[in-house]
């Protein structure tokens, strides 16, 4: 089943790859190349997202901000192989797989790779802009910014974007690196 994901939701989300939209507990189970039949995928299971929070402290004038990423499992790329003496082996397939993986489409390469990552992002506004003008100088109200004031704020939003673009079967771990 497709679900369409808000537009709010979506601006704050800076994906890394051509991701979709939507996680379906079974994405990458699709995994097949047509000159390396021999090669299958993967999934752990339970399929897992980590919430991985981070800090920066200013030095000059002493700001706390806090960032969140999610971090998902993606799939696994193996074969067998026959080694010395005829004993098989799992081998694991990652960084360069073959000739056929490296041209495919971005957003199919994405899907077929071992994790997905998303930076949590939310929107500043006028206030914070105002209140603060040296800080965001540069930034306009409606502007994305990974920067949180707070980690329950961080975890907070990172739990609004699981919920609107993965299936609740995907188990959410909160890895908190402050």
């Amino acid at each position: 089943m497709k679900k369409t994901v808000s537009e709010e939701i979506m601006q704050c989300c800076m994906d890394r790859g051509d991701l979709p939209e939507f996680f379906d507990i079974n994405i990458g189970k699709d995994f097949h190349l047509e000159t390396r039949p021999e090669y299958f995928c993967e999934i752990k299971q339970p399929r897992t997202i980590r919430i991985e929070i981070t800090s920066y402290r200013g030095v000059a004038c002493g700001a706390m901000h806090y960032y969140a990423r999610l971090i998902a499992d993606g799939i696994y790329i193996y074969s067998y192989e026959k080694g010395s003496g005829g004993k098989v082996s799992k081998v694991s397939h990652g960084g360069y797989v073959c000739e056929e993986f490296s041209k495919l489409p971005r957003d199919k390469k994405a899907i077929w790779s071992s994790c997905y990552e998303i930076e949590v992002m939310r929107i500043l506004t006028q206030e914070e802009i105002d209140a603060d003008p040296v800080r965001w100088e540069y930034y306009d109200a409606g502007s994305p910014t990974n920067a949180f004031y707070t980690k329950e704020e961080a975890i907070a939003r990172a739990k609004e974007i699981i919920k609107a673009r993965f299936d609740v079967d995907w188990v959410v771990k909160i890895d908190d690196m402050t």
